[in-house]
């Protein structure tokens, strides 16, 4: 049974993040969950989220080998692409804030980095690494 972050490619095949030698993102606020992608404001004054929902997962420090285990992920036969969808359980606010609820996602998943950012960086690892989820829809 799942109890945390999760990514896969299919729903089937979705593994824990730490399965894959990946710690979980840093959560709020420095990952976001957002509901909608635009905000409206309709005729009679009152504000209507529309679009689909955006999350952002943000890691401190990745090493090569973490960050390997998740562009495998933006990649096609080997190759980085620029985006790909992906399934993944991801954190989302509570009302009160403070409990731990997940959902899935169907997302498509933007690449972090252009592929000739493909080497070694400071020390050996990634730092300061945002991964984008964007147009994701809720998987019953």
């Amino acid at each position: 049974m799942a109890t945390g972050y999760q990514i896969g490619v299919t729903p089937a095949n979705m593994e824990d993040l730490e399965d894959i030698g990946v710690p979980d993102p840093l959560w709020g606020p420095l990952s976001d969950f957002t509901p909608w992608s635009d905000l409206k404001q309709r005729g009679d004054g009152e504000i209507v989220g529309r679009g689909l929902a955006a999350v952002t997962w943000r890691f401190n420090i990745l090493s090569i080998t973490q960050m390997g285990a998740l562009l495998y992920y933006c990649s096609t036969a080997g190759a980085l692409v620029a985006s790909k969808v992906v399934y993944i359980r991801t954190r989302i606010p509570s009302p009160d804030m403070t409990d731990r609820v997940f959902q899935t996602y169907k997302a498509r998943m933007l690449c972090p980095i252009e592929p000739e950012d493909v080497q070694y960086q400071k020390d050996h690892r990634y730092e300061d690494l945002e991964l984008k989820f964007i147009q994701a829809e809720v998987v019953s």
